[in-house]
C-alpha cells in the first residue's frame, strides 16, 4: 500500500473518531452531559499527547538518559496529568455549587 494512502486512511480513521467520540459518550452518559467535553478533551487529546510522545521516543529526539531529558519528559507528563486533575476539580466543583 503507498505511503500517502496509508496516512490518509489514518487520517481519515482519526476524524472519524474525533466525529464519534462525543456523539458515543453523551450516548452511554445521558444526562451527565457536562463531562462529554472533558471527557473528549482528555481522551482524543490523550491520543494525540501520547503519540507525540511516542514518535519523539521512537524519532531519538528525547532520550530519557540523555542529559535532562528524561527530566523534561517527567515535566510533559506531569504537567498533562495535573492540566487533567485541575480541570476535573473545577468542573466538580462547578457542578458541586
Amino acid at each position: 500500500m503507498p505511503k500517502p494512502l496509508k496516512t490518509f486512511i489514518v487520517v481519515l480513521l482519526f476524524g472519524l473518531v474525533c466525529f464519534a467520540a462525543p456523539r458515543g459518550l453523551e450516548a452511554v452518559l445521558g444526562q451527565h452531559r457536562i463531562w462529554i467535553p472533558v471527557l473528549y478533551q482528555y481522551l482524543v487529546g490523550g491520543v494525540v499527547f501520547a503519540l507525540g510522545i511516542w514518535l519523539i521516543l521512537a524519532k531519538g529526539s528525547c532520550v530519557p538518559g540523555r542529559g535532562d531529558d528524561r527530566l523534561w519528559l517527567a515535566m510533559l507528563v506531569i504537567g498533562f496529568f495535573m492540566y487533567l486533575g485541575m480541570h476535573l476539580g473545577w468542573t466538580y466543583i462547578a457542578l458541586a455549587t
